[in-house]
Formats: C-alpha cells, sequence, structure tokens
C-alpha cells in the first residue's frame, strides 16, 4: 500500500483496474494474485522472443498471474509455463543463466526509472510515448494513432500526366 499512500487508495486502484480489464475481457483476480520480484520471469521472456514464443509466453505470463493465480516468481514453475507455450525446457532454464540478458533487463530498467515510469502495465512506443497503468482502449487508439502520423514520411506532392478517354494532360 506504500506506493498508493494507504489501502483505500490500493483498492480504489485495483477496482479501476478489475473494471477497465472486464470491459476488454480480461479477468484481474487480485485476491489471488501473487506479488514478488519479476526479474526471472522478465529474463524468461528475453529468451522466449529469441525462440519465437515471446508473445505466446507474455500472454501466458499475465493469465497465468493475474487470473489463475500461479507464481511467476519461482523458476521450476516459470519453466513449466515456458513448456506450456512449447517453449524446450533447455533454452527456458537456461534463459536464468545468460549475464548479458540479465545485465540488458538492468539497463532497460534504469532506462525507464529514468523516463519517470515506476509501474506496470507499462506501454511504450516508439522509444517516445509512454502509457502507463491501466488506460481504457480510445487512450491507446490515440497514441496508436499519434505515433502512425508521425512515423508517415512527408511525400512532395508531384505532377503527373493525367490521360483519359479525351487524351493526356500534361
Amino acid at each position: 500500500y506504500k506506493k498508493f499512500g494507504n489501502k483505500q487508495a490500493a483498492d480504489n486502484m485495483m477496482s479501476q483496474v478489475k473494471s477497465a480489464g472486464l470491459s476488454e475481457g480480461l479477468v484481474y483476480n487480485f485476491e489471488t494474485m501473487l506479488f514478488g520480484d519479476t526479474e526471472d520471469a522478465l529474463l524468461l521472456l528475453r529468451t522466449a522472443w529469441e525462440e519465437g514464443v515471446g508473445e505466446e509466453l507474455a500472454e501466458h505470463l499475465f493469465r497465468s498471474s493475474i487470473t489463475d493465480g500461479r507464481s511467476i516468481f519461482e523458476r521450476n514453475e516459470l519453466v513449466r509455463m515456458a513448456g506450456e507455450v512449447g517453449m524446450s525446457a533447455t533454452a527456458a532454464e537456461a534463459a536464468f543463466n545468460v549475464d548479458t540478458a540479465s545485465s540488458s533487463v538492468v539497463r532497460d530498467e534504469a532506462a525507464l526509472r529514468a523516463m519517470g515510469v515506476n509501474g506496470v502495465p507499462l506501454y511504450l512506443f516508439n522509444n517516445k510515448y509512454v502509457i502507463n497503468g491501466a488506460q481504457k482502449a480510445d487512450f491507446f487508439l490515440s497514441a496508436l494513432n499519434q505515433v502512425w502520423t508521425e512515423s508517415q514520411p512527408d511525400l512532395p506532392l508531384v505532377e503527373v500526366p493525367v490521360c483519359g478517354s479525351d487524351g493526356c494532360n500534361i
């Protein structure tokens, strides 16, 4: 509750998240959800992306933790979950032994803290726009439209010949 000031503020936030989730078809069971250090889950997820099952594992970890009350803080359980989405136990176990992955997770966390991010969920678009916390779908659509608009090149207008049944205009 320290992060939110008091129990009432934390309960209000969780109620808002639960309600927003339900409106999008997501089930948040805070009463069975476990909390802890997610570093091992992040290490596993980084390896899962390299193995081609990152998206599947991310969804599975969220659902397992938030809806099903499973622990994502124990390596054995994480390896089991990785296997449930098709990742080999060998690759999953190796994820915890890679110093470069660990240091890159630490760098990523430091960069996010420098941007003022201190919680989850977090969505980062083009390393420029941050959506922190549970938000309505319209908020995401607005952010995605902004990113799309900025990513489109400014193309110069060029006059070209136009031809029709009456001939061509040049």
